[in-house]
């Protein structure tokens, strides 16, 4: 009998079977740890990314103020035209490049590789980031205001400030935009009276454009912006205005045909009154959007031709 107790207390136990696993929160904790070790992987590839890029176009602008700077040497120090420094580029890397020559051997050339801008000139051989001023950069496109005297701060040349009997002027106290602006008088007559806003060149045929200019009405009346012309513009926006109000005025058109367009800041006739009203800012650009009034003298645009007397580049602003 004590034989079979003892044999009952020292029998081995029957081991339980027992099963492990993560936890929700462990599972969460290497979820999470993952992630930042994907983000850190990620951040670091683009960085590394990003500077190639940057390095690529910093490269790029650098090779061609390099080369127009050899080509100066043998030129009297004058800066090549356009022509010249497609040739010196390659014909098949123009694409990327923009270039403005100026005088005495000033020049500016932007670089542009995977939306990435840097620019060099003679004043900044060394590439600096972003474009020239008047250059496209960083993926934002440079606008053309085709109005050649759009803010009259020299002088009127280009306008016609007579229409129908209207006397016009420049004047600081029609000063919009700037330090002038025109100050008109309409009789009191049935015709449309106003003036005509100079504007460069042929329009292009099946391309968007949109004139703009500000008014202020000094004599509450009907004020228009209309254009007239072969390209296929003839249109307006009309405005009912108080005395003493200002507004801009703003007519998007896609054009018919390839021709000329007559851009007008009038007073609606029919009227047995004599209206003043100030006119200032003009600009006509492609594209549907209006943008801010810019001219050459605005920072980051250019004048094309002479100041005050040309079209004038730049990005929005």
């Amino acid at each position: 009998m004590l034989s079979l107790c003892m044999h009952k207390e020292w029998a081995p136990r029957k081991k339980q079977s027992t099963k492990t696993g993560f936890t929700i929160v462990e599972l969460l904790i290497v979820v999470v740890v993952i992630a930042i070790l994907a983000a850190i992987t990620i951040v670091s590839y683009n960085g590394i990314q990003n500077r190639a890029k940057a390095s690529a176009v910093q490269s790029a602008a650098s090779q061609a103020a390099k080369k127009i700077a050899l080509w100066k040497v043998d030129n009297a120090d004058q800066s090549p035209d356009l022509a010249t420094f497609t040739n010196l580029v390659g014909s098949g890397n123009i694409g990327q490049y923009q270039y403005t020559p100026g005088a005495n051997g000033a020049f500016c050339v932007t670089a542009t590789v995977n939306g990435i801008s840097y620019n060099a000139s003679n004043a900044n051989p060394s590439p600096l980031e972003g474009g020239c001023d008047g250059h496209s950069a960083n993926g934002v496109s440079a606008i053309t205001n085709l109005v050649t005297n759009p803010s009259v701060e020299n002088d009127t040349v280009g306008w016609s400030l007579t229409v129908n009997g209207t006397v016009g002027s420049r004047s600081t106290a029609a000063a919009l935009v700037g330090t002038y602006g025109i100050t008109a008088t309409a009789p009191a007559n049935g015709s449309d009276s106003g003036m005509q806003i100079p504007v460069s060149g042929s329009l292009t045929a099946g391309t968007v454009y949109t004139a703009s200019f500000t008014l202020r009405a000094i004599t509450a009346g009907n004020y228009s912006l209309s254009t007239q012309g072969t390209s296929g513009g003839s249109g307006r926006e009309t405005k009912a205005m108080a005395a003493n109000t200002t507004a801009r005025f703003t007519y998007t058109w896609t054009t018919s045909v390839t021709g000329s367009v007559s851009f007008y800041a009038i007073r609606q006739g029919g009227v047995a009154a004599v209206h003043t009203f100030y006119v200032d800012g003009a600009m006509l650009t492609s594209g549907s959007s209006v943008p801010n009034y810019a001219d050459g003298d605005t920072a980051g645009w250019i004048w094309d031709g002479a100041r005050y007397n040309s079209t004038s580049t730049g990005k929005p602003v």
